[in-house]
């Protein structure tokens, strides 16, 4: 048990340690700020000196005129002293918080870029796992966290703790009695502290899973609206949403409890502390071992101390929140990406076509019992058009996916043009490759910019001559505002034939020398299939493909059809060949044809 709070304490150290690093990217920021905070302390530390002096320069003078001012009066001079030492020090004040600020946002714009830069480059079994709502919690709230914990914790609570330092020694050099009084009550904020700390870590950790969790639930719900209202499940959804929702504010109470009984409890033992101050100061007064101006000046210094000493709630309460919240985020930024480029990886320019798999195996769980993809060997040769046909379920998406390096294979080796894929580099590689799917994603945005997406600097006469070959000029021209048309999330405003065919012309702008088309035309009608499919004839003109499909038509002007089952190709050959030869094959193809006679009837 030891061992593993041991563990905890350090790895909870090394967070904070590597938030405080981050300051360290802006030094002149940091080091004007850390300037700008011990003058600000200066000037308010020379405040109760001056006020001391003050008060015993009017008890030391016989005759005190109530309105006579002259420059030569100790008492008008140290008034002025005091006056400009207030106004010297707002303009410090000003200055170290607008410093902080400033240094807390870069950080936080690092922060933001860096954890985005990350996912952008994480493998895909990495985005299969994680829940998005999760990951914009993370981003907003846990990095708002960070941010807050830079600007009022390190650098206000510098000021603070430099303040507090600093007071204790001028209290000591003021009288070491009454300092000595003051300090009884040190080691019982000391001790309150390490209590709250401890329980408000835990309770920021639940309560931050717990904001990630309601980010995920709002996400789901609105992304699934049509099939929540299809089904009348509102109540559930809202019951789903309440049952966390509960949980947050349970948490977030106890929070608010610890933090509101631990202010009045370090504002009571300052009170004691002060009123102690006051009995015993007064009674040193009267034994002629201090002045009244040295008791306030005590007073002030203690008064001074009781900003630090109330701000330990404060900085404890944030202490435990950026423990919770850098812990989440470096979670994410710590971990690898199981794929990446090796250090002999080359772009590969002028490609061919041609794709060899060699005894290539695969499951997205890395077991060594059944595997997804099992011992598959298969030639494309460049211009060639390849068939992948077989039942749901049985990796036909999955060795497409192989191809990109979406997944890296467990054994054997993928090649195209006879080099190893994992000898390409992971941009070129992919650059190969036009992938039009089933289900498209449309950024929100233009048509033109989702056309040209693969393609940023595209003209607008390149973007239309894609569209056209795609056959969804027509309509785009047919807008009010033509390419310049808002499509909204995901397409909204488009039909699933036009979202289609904006894939393709997207596709088409890049050009890319191998195709992969994955069941594009399953879930349109017969109309816009057939459109479709003029738009593909274009596009594998003097081009290597592989198509998934469930149209006997389409498999029928293939040059070879890969026919898995089990993981494993259980034949190939030409549809007319198999048809005639392979009875699952048969069977299979008549169950597609069934279907798509009942879907052409409707």
């Amino acid at each position: 048990m030891n061992k593993e709070t041991n563990t905890n304490k350090k790895q909870n150290d090394n967070i904070i340690k590597r938030v405080f690093s981050y300051t360290l990217h802006y030094p002149k920021i940091f080091i004007a700020g850390f300037i700008s905070l011990i003058l600000a302390s200066i000037a308010v530390l020379l405040a109760p000196k001056l006020i001391g002096m003050t008060i015993d320069l009017v008890f030391e003078k016989e005759e005190i005129y109530a309105f006579s001012v002259s420059l030569n009066d100790p008492l008008t001079l140290a008034s002025i002293a005091l006056i400009s030492l207030s106004i010297a020090r707002g303009c410090i004040l000003f200055s170290q918080s607008f410093l902080s600020e400033k240094l807390s946002q870069r950080i936080a714009f690092d922060l933001r870029n860096e954890l985005f830069d990350h996912l952008q480059h994480m493998h895909f079994a990495y985005h299969d796992q994680i829940k998005i709502g999760d990951i914009m919690s993370r981003a907003t709230q846990d990095i708002e966290s960070i941010r807050f914990f830079i600007s009022m914790a390190i650098m206000r609570g510098s000021y603070i703790i430099f303040l507090g330092i600093t007071s204790v020694i001028l209290m000591l050099n003021t009288n070491t009695q009454l300092a000595l009084i003051a300090f009884i009550f040190m080691p019982i904020v000391a001790i309150q502290a390490a209590i709250v700390q401890k329980f408000l870590r835990k309770i920021w950790i639940q309560i931050q899973q717990l904001q990630g969790k309601t980010s995920i639930v709002l996400q789901e719900n609105f992304a699934g609206q049509q099939l929540v209202k299809g089904y009348s499940q509102q109540n559930n959804e809202q019951l789903k949403f309440n049952s966390v929702a509960n949980q947050l504010y349970d948490f977030s109470l106890r929070s608010s409890k610890i933090v509101a009984f631990n202010e009045p409890m370090l504002s009571g033992v300052w009170l004691i502390a002060l009123t102690s101050i006051f009995y015993f100061g007064a009674r040193l007064i009267l034994d002629g071992q201090i002045t009244v101006g040295e008791l306030v000046e005590f007073q002030l210094y203690l008064t001074l101390l009781q900003v630090p000493i109330r701000a330990i709630g404060f900085i404890i309460n944030h202490i435990a929140r950026v423990k919770s919240a850098g812990g989440r985020l470096f979670e994410i930024l710590d971990e690898p990406s199981k794929i990446s480029n090796s250090k002999d990886a080359v772009a590969l320019n002028n490609v061919q076509g041609s794709i060899i798999f060699e005894n290539v195996s695969f499951d997205y769980q890395k077991q060594d019992s059944k595997k997804l993809i099992n011992n598959i060997s298969f030639t494309i040769n460049p211009g060639e058009k390849i068939g992948i046909i077989g039942r749901t379920g049985t990796g036909k998406s999955t060795l497409l996916h192989l191809l990109s390096r979406f997944y890296d294979i467990n054994d054997g080796n993928i090649y195209i043009d006879n080099k190893n894929i994992k000898k390409i580099t992971i941009k070129s590689l992919r650059q190969i490759f036009g992938i039009v799917q089933q289900d498209i994603f449309l950024f929100p945005g233009t048509i033109k910019e989702n056309i040209s997406y693969g393609k940023p600097d595209a003209t607008l006469i390149e973007i239309k001559k894609a569209a056209t070959l795609a056959h969804i000029n027509k309509h785009i021209e047919s807008l009010p505002d033509q390419y310049e048309t808002w499509v909204g999330e995901n397409g909204v405003s488009l039909s699933g034939g036009q979202k289609q065919r904006i894939s393709i012309a997207r596709t088409l702008l890049t050009n890319p020398p191998i195709l992969i088309l994955d069941d594009v035309t399953s879930s349109v009608d017969l109309k816009t299939e057939l459109e479709i499919e003029k738009s593909l004839e274009k596009i594998l003109v003097n081009k290597s493909s592989i198509t998934v499909t469930h149209r006997t038509k389409v498999m029928k002007k293939l040059d070879k059809i890969l026919f898995i089952e089990d993981g494993k190709i259980q034949d190939q050959g030409k549809h007319d060949e198999l048809y005639a030869t392979n009875q699952k094959y048969r069977s299979l193809c008549q169950s597609f044809e069934n279907k798509n006679t009942k879907k052409e009837v409707r």
